[in-house]
């Protein structure tokens, strides 16, 4: 083959210069050559220039491609010097070149060709035929492994062809002699080979079973025996290493069997390894199932052989009936068993059958979260982690959409549906639970939106909480139909965040000269300590009334995390009646305000006792004048309202006293003497005519 593709190259290289003549010619067109592999292979060769006008610029050929009977090889060649060269005119050129074989070059018999080009018609080929010589060269493994007195045990002999040919090789066996004592010996003829002689192909590998008998009443001890694989004058040396102990029966399987995704009425398969983990082959392997014969259930493989160390795939097949629930639920459970033992390893089979209904669309909303902003993720998926984090006191809001995915013909409608919300831990590591309302479905139907709200606690730990939603339902064949989802929530805090969580005046209503108590609870919610943490007591239009300074506060959820304090205010008699607002201002750091709180208090006149009839009445001010609204002074240092602000300076109480002649008792009792001295005169006046008439 290699032959016919050089006379090929030949014969399209002659047919092209059929009509002319090459004046770059060689001494050798042909040469015959040997190597070993990893060798480098060198020649040289003359060039002539014939034409006797011009010089000829020859390109060298970079690589040479070896062609042989299995494979092909391309190969870098080096020269003496660099291409092009300049060959004179009439004159002879000498070079000389060179390439190395690889290590693992199989050995074969090779063609390959080296072209010089000189432009046009200028060319020459050199034929190069090597011969690369045979290097077999064979690695084996050693066996290890235990094995229990009367026992046996199957091992692999792996052989690997790591030299340049193909090897035949034939295996012999030694006893297996105990390191103790040499006397105590595990005969050759215990060792059992699948094959005593082995064709190894190049670069390929070949596995001998060998299985080893440990007969009855052998000591315990490490044991040492071999199986040489010899070749052409060599061999590969595989040691056997056996510890012999006591039997031991083991098989590892999985616990749980999970079939996921099931349809009612189908058939599915789950896919399983076990494995046998002692140091003694196992022989009639067989499984047994509880499950119910409505199941059908069926392994592909019973009464199997697995050798000790070695692994078997089991295809399990169930059948789903009609009316099996939704939920993940075991369906029974298989055991093993061998000729040897009856092991107790037992394995639950679960379905997961899937559900009529369907979270058709999930919702996520978070009012007031980390950044104190409103922000909703829609269309959220199983094992979603929701992006936006919560923080205490945010509300958090799930808008469900379910759906019944019956067909619209099949007239089975979902009954009592009920979504319920699960999160993890949440409350001072208890879960908490809400519900929505039941609802029916008919087939085919999405339901309204349904929304379930929570409040984050106030106190709470910063973490990631599991969200375990659960809608389920029944149909109208009294088949429970149920569909789960996880999401995972950040609750995350503010580095300082103080709150008031409740602030009272005590009573609201007081009458002036009376007595209230202001009643305040704060609550560090931030994730720092707070060791300068303030309480103001304020009215807007009279400022402080009362101040609570150097509070300290630790962060968590525990007890060091909250502070209560009363205050108790005297009312004086002079304050005027009306309602006033009241505010607790709470801050960290001394003085930064954190958070506010508003009360209310009403403040009613001081009781009059009643007057005598003859008591004159009150004078009213006049209709145009203005009536200043009432002012609630603010507290002194021992909580009694005195009217003045704090920091200002008291003004005297200025009395307006009024003459006496625009009292008006003086103005009656004036009027009255003015009437009797009219009477008098007028008497005197009668009198004083009828005396003269």
């Amino acid at each position: 083959m290699r032959k016919a593709i050089i006379i090929l190259l030949m014969i399209v290289m002659l047919s092209v210069s059929v009509h002319s003549v090459s004046y770059l010619s060689l001494n050798l067109i042909e040469e015959e050559k040997s190597a070993d592999t990893n060798q480098t292979v060198s020649g040289i060769i003359i060039m002539h220039n014939s034409n006797p006008d011009t010089n000829l610029s020859v390109t060298l050929p970079q690589a040479i491609t070896l062609i042989g009977d299995r494979i092909n090889i391309t190969l870098n060649v080096h020269y003496n010097t660099t291409s092009p060269i300049n060959l004179i005119t009439g004159n002879n050129s000498l070079i000389t070149y060179n390439f190395t074989l690889p290590q693992d070059t199989f050995s074969d018999t090779y063609t390959g060709a080296l072209n010089f080009t000189a432009g046009g018609e200028n060319y020459s080929v050199y034929t190069l035929n090597l011969a690369v010589s045979p290097s077999p060269l064979l690695s084996s493994n050693n066996i290890t492994g235990d094995i229990g007195t009367n026992g046996s045990r199957t091992f692999a002999l792996i052989l690997t062809n790591i030299g340049n040919t193909d090897i035949t090789t034939s295996l012999t066996k030694s006893d297996i002699i105990s390191t103790v004592n040499p006397s105590n010996i595990i005969s050759r003829d215990n060792i059992i080979l699948s094959t005593d002689t082995v064709a190894v192909h190049y670069r390929k590998t070949a596995n001998v079973t060998v299985r080893i008998n440990v007969p009855i009443n052998t000591p315990s001890g490490i044991y040492i025996g071999n199986i040489d694989s010899g070749y052409d004058s060599k061999k590969a040396v595989s040691q056997i290493t056996l510890n012999i102990t006591g039997l031991i029966y083991s098989v590892n399987m999985p616990s749980t069997l999970a079939i996921d995704n099931a349809e009612r009425n189908s058939t599915l398969t789950s896919v399983f390894n076990i494995r046998n983990n002692g140091n003694a082959d196992l022989t009639g392997l067989r499984f047994i199932s509880s499950a119910s014969e409505i199941y059908n259930l069926t392994f592909n493989a019973t009464g199997f052989d697995l050798p000790a160390g070695a692994n078997y795939t089991i295809k399990l097949t169930v059948l789903i009936p009609n009316n099996e629930p939704s939920t993940n639920h075991s369906i029974g459970t298989f055991s093993i068993f061998s000729n040897e033992k009856e092991f107790t390893n037992t394995a639950s089979i679960y379905t997961d059958v899937l559900s009529r209904l369907e979270i058709e669309d999930l919702d996520f909303f978070i009012n007031n979260d980390i950044d104190g902003k409103d922000v909703a993720d829609t269309h959220i998926q199983d094992e979603e982690t929701i992006s936006d984090k919560a923080r205490p006191g945010s509300k958090i809001k799930l808008d469900f959409k379910i759906k019944n995915r019956f067909p619209d013909d099949s007239d089975i409608d979902i009954r009592d549906i009920l979504i319920t919300v699960n999160l993890n831990g949440i409350e001072d590591g208890d879960d908490a639970e809400i519900e929505s309302k039941e609802f029916d479905l008919e087939p085919d139907e999405s339901s309204t939106r349904k929304v379930l709200d929570y409040t984050i606690p106030l106190k709470v730990e910063t973490d990631t909480y599991t969200i375990e939603i659960t809608v389920e339902g029944e149909d109208r064949n009294g088949v429970s139909q149920t569909i789960s989802r996880t999401i995972y929530l950040k609750v995350d805090k503010r580095s300082h965040e103080i709150i008031i969580n409740s602030a009272t005046i005590s009573p609201a209503t007081v009458q002036c000269g009376g007595m209230v108590t202001v009643y305040y609870d704060i609550w560090n919610i931030g994730d720092q300590d707070e060791d300068d943490a303030r309480v103001d007591i304020i009215n807007d239009v009279i400022g402080l009334i009362s101040s609570d300074t150097n509070i300290e506060l630790e962060n968590g959820i525990e007890v060091e995390s909250t502070y209560q304090k009363s205050v108790t205010l005297d009312i004086r008699k002079d304050i005027p009646s009306g309602t006033y607002p009241v505010y607790a201002n709470v801050y960290f750091s001394g003085d930064i305000l954190n958070n506010r709180k508003e009360m209310s208090l009403e403040v009613k006149d001081c009781k009059v006792p009643e007057e005598d009839e003859t008591s004159p009445p009150q004078t009213q001010p006049p209709p145009n004048e203005e009536i200043q609204p009432p002012i609630i002074p603010p507290a002194n240092n021992e909580g009694i309202f005195d009217g003045v602000p704090e920091g200002s300076e008291e003004e005297p109480i200025v009395t307006e006293e009024k003459p006496l002649l625009i009292q008006p008792l003086y103005l009656g009792i004036l009027l009255t003497v003015n009437v009797v001295a009219v009477i008098a005169i007028i008497s005197l006046i009668s009198k004083y005519l009828i005396k003269k008439a």
